[in-house]
């Protein structure tokens, strides 16, 4: 199936998200921030990225727009819940910097699926 980069600074929706695409045969590896995926998108050339918006050390956008520059066909998938604002304007200037998609969080698992489904297929 396809590789695919988990960011979130959340463990626990982290790992929920590598179980359930892991199940579906997905290869996933995990980082807890922005910072942390660009040292991994080095040496593991993701098909996918999926990753929060609102995250310590590099925001989810300055992700998108590196992934962007290094990958450009890669398709990146923002997820945000705006977090301590409530604010979810943040996935629409996701959309803007080249996320291929958005979902605000909480979403169901199925309708993720179809999401990666759908941009892995474009």
């Amino acid at each position: 199936m396809a590789n695919i980069l988990i960011v979130d600074d959340d463990a626990l929706l982290r790992e929920t998200l590598r179980v359930v695409l892991e199940s579906v045969g997905h290869d996933i590896r995990l980082a807890t921030n922005g910072a942390e995926a660009l040292r991994i998108v080095e040496s593991y050339k993701p098909d996918l990225v999926l990753t929060d918006i609102i995250m310590p050390e590099m925001e989810g956008i300055e992700l998108i727009r590196a992934v962007r520059k290094i990958y450009p066909s890669t398709p990146v998938i923002a997820i945000s819940g705006g977090g301590r604002t409530g604010n979810v304007d943040f996935l629409r200037v996701a959309k803007t910097f080249g996320a291929a998609a958005i979902m605000q969080k909480p979403f169901e698992m199925d309708a993720l699926l179809n999401t990666v489904q759908t941009s892995l297929a474009r």
